[in-house]
């Protein structure tokens, strides 16, 4: 039997065989006939499929084979009614390519196209509004396929004779409305940018640069097409996932940049060595999207002696060689992400690093515009508990602040100067969300590993985004991973190995997915950290498979951009509301869930029950939005507990939050909308 790849229209003419499209034309006339069920109408698509091999062989059926082969596969499956309002509706489409005219007038309405001088009239035509989708709005054919059909179904029970492009494009936006997503451009957009938008931008209601506006909402458009295929872009518009970086497509996501690249002359004065600190990230920041991770900045600073100069005017130098706001106190970016060790060694003196601290305490606003991770090594020396415990206190009011446990494989805080090697570079190639309750939305009570094949095909599409970025960065872009090599010295000086680089997935819903798996009686209540443990820790083992030659180091957290957050949820209610999805919809009503996050821990933090999450490889590598409240801690002595995490656990970094007293389980990720 020969795989079904082309069908014959009325005319003659060839075009592609889309199974979905089979799928959608059978989902229509189920819900028709009163059942609105998609995996079953998918099921039956692949019967009709399956048929069609069966009987055309290497044959290219017609229009009409494939909807004769539907009718009769709905018919011997149980379901005539549907059968019968599959006919009616066809013959109502045929009624509506005879009958219905699409007025275009003078000097109105005429989609991409110059208005006409005199009115023109055109016969309906589906398949005109599906190229229509596919090359505005960028939508995957498919998903054009399924839009079309239903804003054809409405023109059919609405009985018209003469419809116009506003109304058809009414139509559209409402069928965009109706699936959470973002409606397509209308015809009085300037480049990809509405009018509204750039009166927005005159009106100072907009911050961000009018050539960024511009280029941000062309590439976007580019970007699922140019670079990512059907599989991304169809599941990015049905928020199963979100594509970070649309709008920057370009540059890499994150850069772990050395001190050895930024600090070469060690005798140099305090303020020639950080202008060239500054200088080398401005060269940078057309090749870096979200930030650049200072590892051992500090180390190096308080390493190499800068003898005679003073703490506190260094420690200024420093967070003034980092400040990337722009005239009006706007964060920019890429960001410039500082690592701050929490004490100090033998070999490195205290002075700079207490006053930097004290800096950081003194200016919490700070945190706004500079992420900090204050960092532990197996090798420090720590300051008193009464100290380490009012830093964690003031750290955590700070935004972005995370505890990073440094381990011996990572880059150390304190490094030796050596130029005799190339230095390894480790950068992020992309960064994507997964819509976790989305894609667990059909599990019930049959256990969690069965439920954990239902994470496959959103992992899929997010390996799938992640190899298209990495081998478009290969490609030989100018902007990117070959300027950031450029700009830091050459293949002689840095090198960037194909293994071992790293992608951000950043995770969703965890506590919606949790709370919807409890419901439904597939975890129990008390099990909730090690199902965590086992969702998170399948992600990782999915993403981080090697395909083509090629395994990235999956680095795991949660989402903080309110934003992608506020999308996902809005993806998740109208996927509930279309299916009437009653226990969700409930779920998502319950306030109490407003402000959990992703990862659930109990009292106290080494906990057995908290091992599976502590103890996980991904730990290891964890991200952003995976936090560590400060209760957790708990009245022990944080200097000892920090060692513990070490010697005991595999966590990597978490972000600290504030204490909650009287609570035995915490949610790490900030309030959705707080």
């Amino acid at each position: 039997m020969g795989r079904i790849r082309q069908v014959r229209r009325d005319n003659g003419t060839l075009e592609p065989f889309r199974e979905r499209k089979v799928a959608e034309a059978i989902m229509q006339a189920l819900k028709a006939a009163g059942t609105a069920d998609r995996p079953l109408a998918e099921e039956l698509a692949g019967v009709v499929v399956l048929f069609l091999e069966k009987y055309h062989g290497l044959e290219v059926p017609s229009v009409a084979d494939v909807e004769e082969m539907l009718c009769r596969v709905l018919k011997e499956t149980g379901h005539p009614q549907a059968a019968r309002r599959f006919e009616e509706l066809q013959r109502e489409r045929r009624r509506l390519e005879e009958e219905v005219t699409v007025r275009y007038l003078p000097g109105k309405e005429a989609g991409a196209a110059p208005s006409p001088t005199v009115e023109e009239v055109r016969p309906w035509n589906r398949g005109r509004l599906v190229r229509s989708l596919v090359r505005a709005a960028e939508l995957p054919a498919s998903l054009a396929e399924e839009i079309a059909a239903a804003v054809e179904a409405r023109l059919i029970s609405s009985a018209l004779r003469s419809v116009t492009p506003v109304l058809i494009r009414e139509l559209v936006a409402y069928e965009f409305v109706d699936r959470g997503l973002e409606a397509p451009i209308a015809d009085d957009d300037v480049y990809g940018v509405t009018r509204e938008a750039l009166d927005r931008l005159v009106s100072g209601q907009e911050n961000q640069p009018l050539d960024r506006m511009i280029a941000g909402a062309a590439l976007r458009r580019w970007a699922l097409g140019g670079i990512h295929g059907d599989v991304v872009a169809t599941a990015h518009a049905e928020g199963s996932l979100h594509v970070h970086g649309l709008d920057d497509p370009l540059k890499v996501e994150r850069l772990v940049l050395p001190a050895s690249l930024l600090i070469d002359d060690i005798e140099a004065t305090a303020g020639d060595l950080l202008l060239g600190v500054r200088t080398t990230l401005d060269g940078l920041r057309d090749h870096v999207r979200q930030e650049i991770l200072l590892p051992d900045v500090v180390g190096a600073l308080c390493r190499h002696s800068l003898a005679g100069s003073d703490p506190s005017r260094l420690c200024d130098l420093l967070l003034r060689a980092l400040d990337f706001r722009d005239a009006y106190g706007e964060v920019t970016s890429p960001r410039p992400h500082l690592v701050v060790p929490l004490g100090t060694t033998e070999k490195v003196g205290a002075p700079f690093l207490a006053a930097l601290l004290a800096r950081l305490h003194e200016s919490p606003e700070q945190g706004d515009w500079l992420p900090v991770s204050l960092a532990y090594g197996r090798e420090m020396e720590l300051p008193g508990a009464e100290a380490l415990e009012k830093t964690f206190v003031l750290a955590a009011a700070r935004p972005g602040t995370v505890l990073q446990i440094v381990r011996e494989r990572d880059v150390p805080l304190f490094p030796a100067a050596d130029g005799s090697a190339p230095v390894p570079l480790t950068v992020s190639l992309g960064r994507l969300a997964i819509n976790l309750p989305l894609a667990l939305m059909d599990a019930r009570g049959c256990g969690l590993k069965e439920v954990l094949s239902d994470l496959d095909a959103p992992c899929r599409a997010a390996m799938t985004a992640f190899h298209e970025r990495y081998w478009h960065q290969r490609g030989g872009a100018r902007q990117g991973l070959h300027g950031v090599v450029v700009r830091l010295g050459g293949p002689a000086r840095v090198q960037v190995h194909a293994q071992g680089q790293e992608v951000d997935l950043e995770v969703w819903g965890l506590a919606q997915a949790l709370e919807m798996l409890v419901q439904r009686e597939v975890v129990h209540p008390a099990q909730r950290p090690q199902a965590a443990a086992r969702l998170l820790g399948y992600l990782d083992y999915l993403i981080s498979e090697e395909q083509g030659g090629v395994k990235f180091r999956v680095r795991l957290g949660g989402v903080i951009d309110r934003d992608v957050r506020r999308r996902l949820l809005e993806a998740l209610e109208n996927h509930v509301d279309r299916y009437g999805v009653v226990d969700v919809q409930d779920m998502l009503r319950d306030e109490s869930l407003s402000d959990r996050a992703t990862l659930p821990v109990v009292l106290p933090l080494l906990s057995d029950r908290n091992a599976a999450l502590l103890y996980a490889p991904f730990a290891e590598r964890t991200g952003p939005g995976l936090a560590l409240p400060l209760a957790a801690f708990g009245d022990d002595d944080p200097a000892s507990l920090l060692r513990r995490l070490d010697d005991d656990t595999r966590v990597g970094l978490l972000t600290l939050s504030p204490r909650r007293p009287g609570e035995d389980v915490f949610e790490v990720q900030e309030e959705l909308f707080a």
